[in-house]
């Protein structure tokens, strides 16, 4: 398999982290529910590669279900194209390969982030836009300041992301860390940005509804030096049915139009994850002559790395990273953390009951921190596997619940 290097600030936007809530667990700990089903290996999941479409760190996968059938989509940002899949057959149905020049021209920076509405409507993230596209990658709509045409730190607001979702003209999403916590006494997760007006309503889910200790995470990590990453929660489904987490917290809060609804506890009794303090610090910023860079620390105790719902919102799926191990990176001479051994956690939306599976770390992909190598379809959790047997397709762990 083909790889592409990532840059520090990629590095950045795929990390996440969270909290520890201790009255919610709490409460949801004295409610946990026996397995009563059990979760298995169910093989592999292909999918092929033309001469270009390879798999880079970049990539975001996706399963998007659309007038009841699966879609597998994943972007390459080096060949500026998104593929899009028949999940059930593993056949691409298109490939939109995005213009450098002319009137579809789209204006990327790091990643190529986009959102699949329809088959014939995808939205991108540019560098100071949002772009509509059809299906022959046709920029149909443009969100665009013409008197702005210096960078602007509030361009872009809405991240695009399994959980962004599009109604009435809105785009509906998680803002970018950079405009959470303004100082004005609240911190809203979430917003909206209106695609015909370019209006932007940033006060969409308050993080202090599911999280107490949010303000006391916050100063946590403004004041801690080095400076570590930033907070961000993990979220599945969408605004209207929303399922959060975070790398610290044994519960997943169940969010319905920005109101917490009901909190479930998805962990291992037999693990102790770890406070949001150890967990912050083990991810900071090396500030260098030239930039900077992350550093993670080689040994991590146990986080979660993972939130993911199947599309008929059945099943939340969460890996939890129990142990990782030190690997040696001979270009910078240094210690990566690599994961050792983790379990995948799954949760029954309709009966409350959870089961768990050790994950075979040694052949997978899986990341300490953020893994969007995997995406949930209704057969299971997909994860990338790590040693790809050929160039011509990609290859999928899946993990589900026992037919």
């Amino acid at each position: 398999m083909r790889l592409t290097l990532i840059s520090f600030c990629a590095l950045l936007a795929l990390c996440s982290c969270g909290t520890k809530d201790s009255t919610n667990e709490a409460e949801s700990t004295a409610t946990l529910t026996t397995k009563a089903f059990k979760l298995v290996g169910k093989g592999t999941k292909s999918f092929p590669l033309d001469f270009e479409s390879a798999i880079d760190n970049t990539s975001h996968f996706r399963l998007d279900e659309i007038e009841g059938k699966e879609y597998f989509s994943f972007s390459n940002r080096s060949t500026k194209s998104i593929y899009i899949y028949d999940y059930e057959k593993g056949e691409q149905i298109n490939k939109l390969k995005l213009a450098n020049e002319g009137p579809n021209t789209i204006s990327l920076l790091l990643s190529l982030d986009f959102l699949i509405h329809s088959l014939d409507s995808v939205f991108i993230k540019g560098y100071q836009d949002y772009y509509l596209i059809n299906n022959k990658a046709e920029v149909l709509k443009k969100l665009y300041n013409p008197k702005e045409q210096v960078h602007r730190a509030d361009a872009v607001p809405v991240r695009l992301t399994q959980a962004t979702s599009y109604r009435n003209g809105k785009l509906i999403g998680p803002i970018k860390p950079s405009l959470i916590n303004k100082g004005d006494g609240n911190s809203y997760l979430w917003g909206t940005i209106d695609l015909n007006t370019a209006q932007g309503n940033l006060d969409l889910v308050e993080a202090s509804s599911f999280l107490e200790n949010y303000n006391e995470i916050k100063a946590y990590e403004n004041n801690t030096k080095p400076k570590v990453i930033a907070f961000y929660p993990h979220y599945a489904g969408n605004y209207t049915n929303l399922i959060a987490s975070t790398g610290f917290s044994d519960s997943i809060y169940f969010i319905q139009s920005g109101k917490l609804n009901k909190t479930a506890y998805l962990s291992s009794p037999e693990i102790e994850i770890t406070d949001y303090k150890t967990y912050l610090s083990l991810n900071r910023i090396e500030i260098l002559k030239r930039g900077a860079q992350k550093i993670s620390e080689p040994i991590q105790p146990p986080h979660f790395a993972g939130l993911y719902l199947s599309p008929n919102k059945k099943f939340v799926y969460r890996i939890l990273i129990n142990k990782t191990k030190g690997r040696y990176l001979e270009g910078p001479k240094r210690e990566t953390p690599q994961v050792k051994e983790a379990l995948l956690l799954v949760y029954n939306t309709q009966s409350g009951e959870t089961s768990s599976i050790d994950l075979p770390v040694e052949e997978l992909g899986l990341s300490p921190n953020h893994n969007s190598n995997a995406f949930a379809s209704n057969a299971g959790l997909h994860i990338l596997i790590k040693e790809q047997a050929s160039e011509n397709r990609v290859d999928f762990r899946v993990f589900g619940v026992e037919d």
